[in-house]
């Protein structure tokens, strides 16, 4: 029995960059079926349609699982040298009020 592979994917906070991710996800699991794709979505003013496009796609899709995570203040531009620590820092910064190890 093979295993299936869970891949999992941080996008920036913002449709073009959600929407990207997405785009991507769908297309590698039309060519791996062996593959699942979970979406931390980072609600940060995400637009309506983008909002409606993903419960579309979630229910549409059993390989793409999203998971919303709670709205915070960014951090400050200073202490972060690199787009790499930004989304650490802010992904921490959810910590508290997510189920993330």
């Amino acid at each position: 029995m093979m295993m299936k592979t869970e891949l999992v994917f941080v996008p920036a906070p913002g449709r073009g960059h959600t929407a990207s991710i997405i785009g991507f996800a769908k297309q590698l699991l039309e060519r791996e079926e062996r593959k699942s794709v979970t979406v931390l979505v980072i609600k940060r003013a995400t637009p309506p349609k983008l909002d409606s496009y993903i419960e579309k796609l979630a229910a549409a899709n059993s390989n793409i699982r999203f998971i919303n995570l709670p709205s915070v203040d960014p951090p400050s531009p200073e202490p972060v040298s690199s787009i790499e620590k930004f989304t650490a820092v802010l992904l921490r910064s959810t910590k508290p009020s997510s189920k993330m190890p």
